[in-house]
């Protein structure tokens, strides 16, 4: 059975995923490095949320440096 979120719940899943990529894109400019912050990474990290964002940092980390 899928679990129906109300509305705040999502828009707070939204913000949060947003606002984690925006800490991580400021993290990894701190160290001399950056995480490209485009429509795809945003719109990604908008529908995943915190789990997206750690999925992009590791991809960013491991795959592309």
């Amino acid at each position: 059975m899928i679990k129906r979120l109300r509305f705040g719940q999502i828009v707070l899943c939204i913000l949060s995923g947003i606002a984690a990529l925006f800490a991580c894109d400021l993290m990894f400019s701190i160290y001399g490095s950056n995480m490209p912050l485009n429509i795809y990474t945003v719109c990604i990290s908008a529908i995943g949320g915190i789990p997206a964002v750690i999925l992009l940092t590791l991809i960013k980390t491991f795959l592309l440096y």
